[in-house]
């Protein structure tokens, strides 16, 4: 794969219905910067193999594993369009590639996910924008089995804004992750934590704009096994529910602490 790649100040378009990538990481791709530019794919397609930025195993599928990319940087890029904005994808749930910055972007027009990072560790994702998902049913940022992973000041209109599963996982640090000064509204859930460790939830504003039983402002804690949630702390926050729940706490192991919230 290449390395030591700086992309910087281009129009990058793919307007392919499928199989169309703007810009593809494989093959152990290593410090790759994509900086301020307008990265453009399909904005009309609803089919899953179309990605403006992705780092996956395969050029016909953004849910293709392995040794795809390390030390990425994704900052000041307006990024339209696919059925993902940016998807990033490691080996597995035990194996990750390092090393994550996605910050101070503009998401719009995509499908389904704006950014989805799998089996990734060191990740920052910061200062980003949100918005405009085409499907009614859509995620902002799926974080799933990563490593120190920092959620901060990003701006979020989605179904569920921030879904952060099994983070910190197989972290072998108790150092906490940030998941602070985000908005997120969202039509489902703004942010949902389930199974993740060491994590400080500080100073956000989460809001559930849609009527159902399951839908949460945030939800913490829950898993199973050796992946059950643990060390948690939520203060400071401004949590709304619609309906639903403002604020859910499942199963935390240890220490939890949530105070101060509004």
């Amino acid at each position: 794969g290449a390395s030591n790649v700086t992309l910087n100040n281009l129009y990058i378009e793919a307007e392919g219905a499928s199989n169309s990538f703007a810009v593809w990481m494989h093959n152990a791709s290593n410090n790759i910067h994509i900086t301020n530019n307008t990265v453009v794919a399909n904005s009309s397609t609803t089919s899953s193999t179309v990605c403006a930025i992705a780092a996956t195993n395969s050029n016909s599928s953004i849910f293709s594993y392995g040794d795809n990319a390390t030390n990425v940087t994704i900052d000041g890029n307006t990024i339209i369009g696919g059925y993902t904005g940016v998807v990033l994808n490691g080996s597995s749930t035990t194996n990750h590639n390092p090393g994550v910055t996605i910050t101070n972007n503009t998401f719009t027009d995509q499908y389904y996910y704006g950014a989805r990072i799998y089996y990734m560790d060191n990740v920052n994702i910061e200062g980003n924008s949100m918005s405009a998902f085409r499907n009614a049913f859509n995620y902002g940022m799926y974080v799933y089995y990563c490593d120190n992973a920092d959620v901060v000041k990003n701006e979020v209109y989605a179904s569920y804004g921030l879904y952060y599963q099994y983070v910190n996982s197989n972290a072998t640090t108790s150092v906490l992750n940030s998941v602070e000064n985000n908005v997120m509204s969202a039509d489902r859930t703004a942010f949902y934590a389930y199974g993740s460790r060491n994590i400080n939830v500080y100073h956000n504003t989460f809001s559930t704009n849609g009527a159902g039983t399951f839908y949460y402002s945030c939800y913490v804690g829950g898993g199973f096994g050796a992946n059950v949630s643990d060390t948690i702390s939520v203060r400071n926050n401004i949590l709304s529910a619609n309906d639903g729940y403002a604020l859910y706490v499942s199963t935390i192991a240890n220490v939890k602490d949530i105070d101060h919230n509004l």
